[in-house]
This record gives C-alpha cells, structure tokens and sequence, in this order.
C-alpha cells in the first residue's frame, strides 16, 4: 500500500498502472470518488438498515405504550367502579340503619313488640314494606302480622 497525502491509501499495483497513463491526478480522482461511493454506500446500506431497526424498535415501544396506558385506563375504570359501588353500598347501609333505627323507636313507643320487630327484619324486601310504612301506604301492624312466620306443622 502507498500512502498519498497520508489520508487515501490505494494498492501498489494500482500505482504502477496510474504512473503509465497520461492524466494521472483525474484518473485518481475517479478513483478515490469510486473507492469513497463505494464505501459510503456500504455506509448507506449499514445506516440504512439501523434506521429500519431503530423504527421497528420504536413501533415496538409503541404498541408497548399503549398496551400499559390502556391497562392503566382499565386500572382505573374499575378503580372508579368499585369507588362507586362502595359508596352506593354504603347509601344502601346508611338507608338499611335509618330503617332499622325507625322500626327500633317504634318498638321502644311499644306501637310493635320485639318479636313483631324481629318477624318484620327477617321479611323478604322489608326495608321497602317500612319505607311503604312511612309514606303511609302500609299500616306497621299490618306489616307486622303478614311478617309473621306459619306455624309448622309436624
């Protein structure tokens, strides 16, 4: 190898042959413009090709993001759910004392006896028989005698 202005190096044989032609510096020019676009499209191929991977790479990290934002979306949709049902859960028991609170004061006005009270809680939907009661569509002893359990017969 030959050094030519110690930045291009070119084979010895190839410097024989140049030294017999007549325009030597525009020969070597088309040669090194060779050489280098050679070169440089290796580099082009190689920058080429970590481009497409760098772009395959982030289309992974998309679809990845997505995947985690769409399990957070769902994390707290349901989060919000059951924020929800806790908090209509607890209406539901606020109402259910209330109820229960009212047939209890009744049963201490003695208007019903304890074990009226008792037959009245354990009445399917009874909540909605006292609520009935309340508003004045149901009378308490009537509730409390249809609540009342049939004897068993042996």
């Amino acid at each position: 190898m030959v050094h030519i202005n110690r930045t291009y190096s070119i084979e010895e044989d190839l410097v024989t042959k140049l030294k017999e032609e007549d325009n030597v510096s525009e020969l070597i020019n088309s040669l090194l413009i060779t050489y280098y676009n050679k070169s440089n499209s290796k580099d082009l191929k190689v920058l080429k090709k970590k481009l497409d991977n760098i772009e395959t790479e982030a289309d992974i990290l998309r679809r990845e993001r997505d995947r985690v934002a769409d399990d957070i979306r769902d994390i707290e949709a349901q989060t919000e759910n059951n924020e929800q049902e806790k908090l209509k859960e607890l209406e539901e028991q606020k109402q259910k004392k209330a109820l229960t609170d009212w047939l209890s004061q009744k049963c201490k006005e003695k208007v019903i006896t304890f074990e009226e009270y008792r037959n009245i809680t354990t009445f399917n939907n009874w909540e909605h028989h006292i609520e009935e009661v309340i508003k004045g569509n149901l009378d308490l002893k009537e509730l409390a005698l249809r609540s009342k359990p049939e004897p068993e017969e042996n």
